[in-house]
């Protein structure tokens, strides 16, 4: 249903839309995928990120965070995807300078403290409950900042660390590299702080990754000039 309706909502919209990140193409009646075209045309041509619902399972079984967005920009505007995952920091528009993803998470998180006036132990850093992130939980605890575990939800949580008063401050983890892209759109709209690197796998050692993965991108690598962003909520967020 989601997908109808953010394709009809587009039908009375005077552009030329280039899908860049959509949904997953299973077969001919498929919708919003990749390389698809949408609007109801013009002389305006805009390429475009979007994902209808986010973390659809969690939805199904009536758990918080899903939610609908959709990014927008001139064509190039968006970097093409050079992995399927990214590790990710995102900050809000106080801390943006002070983050380093090539920095340990001890001196992140006192960096974001120092730029946002307050103690490590103030902050709530956000991130999936994966076995993946044993490591990264271990060292956020030994740091002495509070921990928001999801089940599921990154791009949700990537927005709230955007935002001011949403009581999460840091989101960090590995995670889709398409989630990426759109919350790179909603940082350069709100000013927030945003690093990636993009990962083979969500298990890949970011330490042991050949020269090809080593780059760290910030939001405005990602997201090349202006860029219009809108999200919904779908169910409730924490």
């Amino acid at each position: 249903a989601a997908v109808e309706a953010m394709e009809l909502s587009f039908k009375a919209v005077k552009i030329s839309g280039h899908i860049i990140i959509g949904e997953e193409r299973i077969d001919e009646r498929s919708k919003l995928c990749v390389g698809d075209t949408i609007g109801a045309g013009g002389e305006a041509a805009f390429d475009i990120v979007l994902d209808p619902v986010d973390c659809i399972e969690a939805l199904a079984d009536g758990q918080s965070n899903s939610i609908s967005a959709i990014a927008m920009g001139q064509r190039g505007t968006f970097r093409e995807l050079a992995a399927p995952c990214m590790r990710k920091i995102v900050v809000g528009a106080e801390a943006a300078d002070a983050i380093d993803l090539n920095a340990s998470v001890f001196d992140n998180l006192v960096r974001i403290a120092d730029a946002k006036r307050v103690y490590v132990e103030d902050l709530t850093v956000s991130i999936l409950d994966r076995e993946r992130h044993r490591k990264l939980i271990d060292e956020v605890r030994r740091a002495g900042a509070r921990i928001e575990l999801l089940k599921a939800g990154e791009l949700a949580a990537a927005i709230s660390a955007s935002l001011p008063e949403t009581g999460i401050d840091v989101m960090m983890g590995v995670g889709d590299a398409k989630q990426g892209i759109i919350a790179a759109a909603a940082a350069v709209c709100l000013g927030a702080g945003l690093q990636v690197q993009f990962m083979p796998g969500p298990d890949a050692d970011p330490e042991g990754l050949p020269e090809a993965f080593r780059k760290i991108y910030g939001a405005r690598d990602l997201v090349g000039t202006d860029v219009m962003f809108a999200a919904t909520g779908v169910s409730r967020s924490d």
